[in-house]
């Protein structure tokens, strides 16, 4: 799996936050069904653009964070429960994987032997955006993942 390198604009994310010590510790599909319950109340959102933001731990505080949400053009009001997070811009490795090629934990696998065989430094987060090319009853689904590279 090779991605392509791109330089990604600032992105406004709305959303809703769960945190645990590791990704396992997250129930991010119970993430996706509160923030289903708020996303009608998220002014200015992009319909079609759908992102999950994973923070991990590189300060060894032991929280690794998930935000299930929406791009916004802007910030507007959001319902408290929403949160809002600011994406810096930046390079970015662009990595487009079909679900019939295998599920989420095969595609970071994967990912994770990338940065090490080409010696690349990524950053704390990544970005997973689940677009209209999406759909998790579809094996044909795509998923477009943005790993943040020290350029």
């Amino acid at each position: 799996m090779i991605p392509k390198i791109i330089e990604q604009p600032r992105l406004l994310l709305a959303g809703v936050v769960n945190c645990g010590k590791d990704v396992r510790d997250v129930d991010i599909h119970g993430l996706w069904n509160v923030y289903m319950q708020s996303e009608s109340k998220i002014e200015n959102r992009i319909d079609g653009s759908w992102y999950e933001l994973h923070v991990g731990d590189k300060q060894g505080n032991g929280i690794y964070s998930v935000l299930a949400g929406v791009q916004i053009e802007q910030i507007g009001e959001l319902p408290i429960e929403v949160s809002l997070r600011i994406i810096p811009a930046g390079t970015y490795a662009h990595f487009i994987h079909c679900m019939k090629d295998g599920g989420f934990k095969d595609v970071f696998a994967q990912i994770d032997i990338w940065a090490k065989e080409s010696q690349t430094a990524v950053k704390n987060f990544g970005l997973q955006l689940y677009g209209r090319d999406f759909d998790p009853n579809n094996k044909n689904s795509i998923l477009h993942i943005y790993i943040p590279v020290n350029a």
